[in-house]
């Protein structure tokens, strides 16, 4: 959809993203906008194993299960991966303005991050409950907005002042699986993006309007 997009000659004014898509909007963020840039993202992905990004250890899951921690995999390997790729150290550095959605479990609402640390901004915008640790930002604890706002229309785009609002939605539930989830890992990640994905198909703002 990126590319397309950057063929078109169509690049954003700023950027609004919250889980997968907070990983995506920081990565172009500072990068040309041009296919090329689209095409290196997409490299990216492909190239993943979930080890990078979810490593499985018996400690984390066991601390998890027993209430130890509020999470079963470390984000270490999240934040090795987007040290890697954010060109950026704040926010407000991003030369394409970037602002991210979160949910503040302290506050119970979402929350819109436009300034700080990027690599903390992002992480807490992906920050999986349960999966991943909650983000500490100063007294707040942050999760993934994308539990309760997978597409940040009305609550961030328009209300920064966006006319025309593109949406690149990175999951679709009704894609249907290659093979049946093996793990309790595996199983509970999908079942987590139907839940968000469902989210964006039942959006008013993301419905085509009638003539």
């Amino acid at each position: 959809m990126l590319q397309a997009l950057y063929e078109r000659g169509i690049a954003p004014d700023f950027l609004v993203g919250t889980s997968a898509g907070a990983l995506n909007a920081a990565f172009v963020a500072s990068r040309p906008q041009v296919p090329t840039t689209a095409r290196r993202l997409g490299r990216i992905w492909r190239d993943l194993q979930r080890g990078d990004i979810f490593p499985v250890r018996m400690t984390a899951l066991a601390g998890g299960v027993c209430g130890r921690r509020d999470h079963l995999v470390p984000d270490r390997g999240l934040r090795r991966l987007l040290g890697r790729h954010i060109e950026f150290e704040d926010l407000v550095d991003a030369p394409i303005p970037l602002h991210l959605v979160c949910f503040d479990l302290v506050e119970g609402r979402e929350l819109l991050l436009s300034e700080g640390r990027a690599v903390d901004a992002v992480a807490a915008s992906a920050s999986i409950p349960g999966i991943y640790p909650t983000v500490a930002i100063g007294e707040r604890r942050l999760i993934d907005g994308g539990v309760v706002n997978n597409a940040p229309i009305s609550h961030a785009a328009v209300e920064l002042g966006a006319e025309r609002v593109y949406v690149l939605a990175a999951q679709r539930s009704s894609q249907p699986l290659e093979r049946a989830p093996k793990t309790a890992l595996d199983a509970g990640l999908y079942g987590l993006g139907l839940l968000i994905s469902s989210r964006l198909e039942i959006s008013p703002a993301t419905r085509p309007r009638s003539n």
